[in-house]
């Protein structure tokens, strides 16, 4: 019972530290250059579940043999791998100041099932990259997982540690590092709804102006408006964001291309190739702008 006592105040000082971490809706500055991540979205998820199933099955085969820490080692082994890797992919992309937006981050922790002690409790965080701070919690965690278990020995995990372990402790963890990418998702959507269409097509306007040849000149009354058609579906992409794949986005963008170069070719006495070359310059001269306002990369 005293190794149980122990654990407990071990999650006590452990949750205390979750305070700091989550509370990422102090994080008013967005910065997502290192992106949300759905590999390391995905493999919280499945470290969560594999946890969850974990516990359980000790709990059940408590005081036997199978729940004795000495039959258990593999897990601890492959959990201490899938979490170093998830710590080094988290300081592979590390960027300070990387925490999703206030709006963002309160949604996703709404939305996370922790416990209301961690929850409703939103403080200042770390300086730092917010999954980073996360991983290292999440991998001390597990060190701290299997010193129970080993601590417990023969007796194994008993189903009084389930709680503790599951709804508060390592599983808020992993919710809470879930959340974040959550909530890097959720930025990043609502960054790329915010296409600026009056501002790219000035843009594109200006690339054309560039063009060599007289060739702007002859195609710019016909032109600017089949931009603007291209602008607004670069920001109809970026809305829905959500709901395509890489590849329909990029069938969608280069049917308002074609449809451009259609007019402006119906519409002068331009060739097919010199439209084409024309608008593609154009186009290519935001690339970046249009790539970073979808989230998608078009061109």
């Amino acid at each position: 019972m005293r190794a149980l006592t122990g654990f407990g105040r071990d999650l006590r000082r452990l949750a205390a530290l979750l305070l700091l971490a989550v509370a990422l809706a102090g994080c008013a500055h967005v910065q997502l250059a290192a992106p949300y991540d759905a590999a390391t979205d995905a493999e919280l998820g499945s470290v969560l579940q594999d946890t969850t199933s974990f516990v359980a099955k000790m709990a059940t085969n408590a005081g036997q043999p199978a729940g004795a820490y000495a039959q258990n080692t593999d897990f601890y082994d492959n959990m201490e791998g899938r979490v170093a890797l998830l710590v080094a992919r988290a300081q592979a992309n590390r960027v300070l100041d990387n925490c999703p937006s206030t709006q963002a981050m309160a949604r996703a922790l709404a939305a996370a099932d922790l416990p209301p002690a961690i929850g409703g409790k939103i403080g200042t965080p770390p300086q730092g990259d917010c999954d980073v701070v996360l991983m290292q919690l999440l991998q001390q965690q597990f060190h701290d997982l299997r010193a129970f278990h080993q601590a417990e020995g023969a007796l194994g995990i008993p189903a009084a540690a389930v709680g503790p372990l599951l709804d508060g402790g390592l599983g808020a963890t992993l919710r809470a590092a879930m959340a974040v990418q959550r909530a890097k998702q959720l930025s990043r959507e609502e960054k790329a709804m915010q296409v600026d269409v009056d501002g790219l097509v000035d843009r594109m306007t200006a690339a054309g102006r560039g063009l060599a040849g007289g060739i702007w000149a002859e195609m710019e009354s016909y032109a600017v408006p089949e931009l603007k058609k291209i602008a607004i579906q670069v920001e109809a992409i970026a809305e829905n964001h959500a709901q395509y794949t890489l590849r329909g986005a990029e069938i969608l963008f280069d049917m308002q291309i074609r449809a451009a170069v259609s007019v402006i070719v119906a519409m002068t006495s331009m060739t097919l190739v010199l439209v084409q070359n024309a608008i593609n310059a154009i186009v290519d001269a935001v690339k970046d702008f249009i790539n970073a306002a979808t989230g998608f990369a078009l061109i």
